[in-house]
């Protein structure tokens, strides 16, 4: 939705996502450093969650990997309970 004042400078709703993948390091002529610029590319192709379909399919694999760690760590807080009511350090 364009803002009021979008309206009235007749300037478009910005349609395209950009996903920075980098920074860059531009030197002076003298060789100093010079500030550093972010390096961006055009996202195409966005899932409905807002993220293409390579850094979805990260979280999910990242999300899956903590689930089953969590799972283990429970696994084995309650069998360390069950043998002698000590709870494994580090387990929830």
């Amino acid at each position: 939705m364009q803002s009021k004042l979008n309206k009235q400078l007749n300037i478009p709703v910005q349609t395209k996502t950009y996903i920075q993948v980098g920074v860059t390091i531009p030197r002076s002529p003298d060789g100093k450093y010079l500030p550093s610029v972010p390096l961006y590319i055009e996202a195409e192709n966005l899932q409905r969650s807002g993220l293409t379909a390579a850094h979805e399919k990260a979280l999910t694999d990242i999300a899956g990997f903590f689930i089953e760690k969590y799972n283990e760590r429970l696994k084995a807080n309650k069998q360390a309970q069950a043998l002698d009511g000590e709870a494994v350090e580090g387990a929830v």
